[in-house]
């Protein structure tokens, strides 16, 4: 089980029994919204006296509880996208003082708060509650003016393609008076949404809408991860109270309804790897938590579910605001954008935007392709996961436009756990929730055949990169590889100085190094362990080296006592999963005993002791482990998918063993 992180929030103290508790990994967090030691910051700007004296303290409690969560969602770092999972869910314990700790404490309230942060990050959560003995002045995260402002509505804006068509539907199509509430945690996208709010400040006409803005940050040494999952839940805190001050009971998002139910797009984007912002679960759980708090019924909305991207394009364009576009920012890697280039175009958000765009024919003036840095249509994709997203994309959407709607729930059994939460019959909701996805599909489609079109004499030219969007949609039974020499089989060979390697139909070509060396060899022999002396004799040519006395152990006690427990755990762990009639789970724990039974007889003698090494040995396992990680390091940038593979199945250590599951045969010579 993932270890817990143990986060004490407002100066609380660290319970006695923590600093001998196995179960919390690393030291405390500490986090501080005040004081000398405040790390984590909040300011939010553009409210009126009168509405800060109508901040109740639960309220004021929720505002600080979503920082400090928020804060270690930063701080806490997730596994990559290219480890094996066990990294991505992690497992909290907050400590933290408020104002009303018998009301947070209550099981009902700390049972929702803990559902929808759960939900949303995929993490696991446990809650202490204290009184606060000193509570800051509400002017501490306010910064006020003297204007008050009577919204009819309040609605959360982030500058993207849908919170600006929600922003354009409530100010200039319905015709209210609206609050818009933006959170940002940098500064980098700050002042293109206070612009894009002034536009429509501008377009609605005086006193129809009154931008808020509030910002968060943390000290540098608190740590980073840019996944923050939570983020939604402090904003949508942060717009709870901003209605609560203006004596309202609902808070609105926007955002279409196939990004907000979030089925799979591909395999890097599952479980809390994807963003759950409004999904309806996600908004029936804020729900119950802040009428909980309040103790009255309190909605939070999506008037957008049942809109595609296009949709929400075309209402924009509709309401003359087109030129609006092209200031909104939909890019998920900001920490990339560049005054040209505001848009990476490889992300699922940037390739959802930009087929959008073309579907609804906006002009280039409109939504200007040089904004992206990679081209949707024409652009070379990378190797790696830049485009397997694409081609999933692709695949997907070709799937939604033509699937019937009993096949569509079997496929897609994610969708179920949308039934309920959307206020319509079952049969009602599934209709629509299908219908949604199939016109979302249709959208792709249409715009790629736009994009064929005005592409055609390129394409017949062959002027195309193999790997742009407009090549990856033909279907594969019309395409010719590029290289009609390359083989389908997997080849890792030298030729001359280079090393010429095809593996997933993705080739490269590297300059000769010992490590690929190496590595050609434990791919030529797949589950044949090599000891490391053995792999040296091959380079230099002398397979009769000799290996000198003794040096050593090849792994110590502690360790080996460290496999043992984990064997013994696994047969515990199996046990249940057999119980539970769990087949997979029981596969993957038989397969990871059995690879733990492997090692402990490499690394141990009949009775269970260390092996001994020897400096030969300990000289050519170090050489040889060196070489294999320069090798990888270079093999992870030029070729992404061949690094993810020997990632998982090459071996390296006094002894080097590369089994691959399934196997495979590799031309190697």
């Amino acid at each position: 089980m993932t270890p817990e992180r143990l986060v004490l929030c407002g100066g609380a103290a660290a319970p006695a029994e923590s600093s001998k508790a196995p179960q919390f990994a690393a030291k405390p967090l500490a986090l501080n919204l005040q004081g000398s030691g405040a790390n984590v910051f909040l300011k939010i700007t553009d409210i009126s006296e009168a509405m800060i004296r109508n901040v109740p303290d639960a309220l004021m409690d929720l505002v600080e509880i979503a920082v400090y969560v928020f804060a270690a969602d930063q701080a806490a770092a997730r596994g990559g996208a290219d480890d094996d999972g066990s990294a991505w869910r992690r497992r909290f314990r907050f400590h933290i003082p408020i104002r009303c700790p018998e009301l947070w404490s209550r099981r009902e309230v700390t049972e929702a708060l803990v559902d929808i942060l759960s939900f949303l990050s995929d993490d696991d959560y446990a809650f202490t509650f204290s009184t606060l003995d000193h509570p800051p002045p509400l002017q501490l995260y306010f910064e006020s003016v003297q204007n008050d402002f009577n919204a009819e509505e309040v609605v959360l804006f982030s500058g993207g393609l849908d919170s600006l068509a929600g922003a354009i539907q409530e100010s200039l199509v319905d015709h209210r008076q609206v609050a818009l509430i933006s959170h940002t945690s940098g500064t980098k996208r700050t002042p293109q949404i206070a612009a894009l709010a002034r536009d429509i400040v501008q377009r609605a006409g005086p006193g129809r809408v009154r931008h808020v803005s509030v910002s968060t940050s943390k000290s540098g040494n608190v740590g980073r991860e840019y996944t923050q999952r939570t983020r939604s839940f402090m904003y949508a805190t942060l717009a709870t109270t901003v209605a609560s001050m203006l004596g309202h009971d609902r808070i609105r998002f926007f955002e279409n309804g196939v990004t907000s139910l979030n089925l799979p797009i591909a395999p890097q984007l599952v479980g809390g790897r994807a963003s759950r912002t409004t999904h309806p679960r996600s908004l029936h759980g804020l729900a119950r938590l802040f009428s909980e708090l309040l103790g009255r019924p309190f909605g939070v909305e999506n008037p957008f579910i049942w809109k595609t991207k296009t949709d929400i394009v075309r209402l924009i364009k509709e309401q003359g605001c087109g030129a609006l576009i092209a200031r909104s920012v939909s890019c998920s890697r900001t920490m990339e954008a560049t005054r040209l280039h505001t848009h990476c175009g490889r992300c699922s958000q940037c390739i959802d935007r930009r087929f959008a765009t073309l579907a609804a024919e906006l002009t280039d003036q409109e939504d200007p392709a040089e904004m992206y840095k990679v081209d949707l249509l024409t652009g070379e994709r990378t190797f790696g996961e830049n485009r397997t997203m694409a081609e999933s994309f692709l695949r997907r959407a070709g799937q939604l436009r033509s699937i019937p709607e009993m096949d569509f729930f079997v496929e897609y059994p994610e969708a179920t756990r949308v039934l309920r939460h959307v206020g319509l019959a079952s049969d009602e909701a599934g209709r629509r929730i299908w219908e949604l996805h199939r016109r979302h599909g249709e959208d792709v489609f249409a715009a790629l055949a736009e994009g064929h079109r005005r592409h055609a004499r390129e394409f017949q030219e062959g002027k195309l990169p193999d790997s742009c969007i407009l090549v990856l949609s033909v279907p594969q039974r019309y395409r010719q590889a590029a290289d009609d020499s390359a083989s389908p089989t997997p080849c890792f060979r030298l030729e001359g100085e280079f090393w010429k390697i095809s593996f997933e139909n993705e080739r490269t070509s590297l300059k000769d190094h010992v490590g690929l060396r190496s590595i050609a060899r434990l791919l030529a022999t797949p589950g044949r362990p090599w000891h490391s002396a053995d792999l040296v004799a091959q380079h230099v040519g002398d397979p009769d080296r000799k290996r000198s006395v003794s040096a050593g152990k090849i792994s110590d006690g502690e360790a080996i006592r460290q496999y043992k427990k984990r064997w013994h755990d696994i047969e515990a762990e199996l046990r249940q999963a057999t119980a539970a009639g769990d087949p997979h789970g029981q596969l993957e724990l038989r397969e990871e005993a059995e690879e733990i039974e492997r090692h402990l007889k490499r690394i141990t003698t009949v009775r269970g002791n260390p092996r001994s090494a020897t400096n030969e040995d300990q000289k050519a396992r170090q050489a040889v482990s060196a070489a294999i990680r320069r090798a990888l390091r270079t093999i992870s940038s030029k070729h992404p998918p061949l690094w993810r593979h020997l990632y998982k199945y090459l071996k390296t250590g006094l002894f080097c063993c590369y089994e691959p599951d399934p196997p495979i045969d590799w031309i190697t010579e």
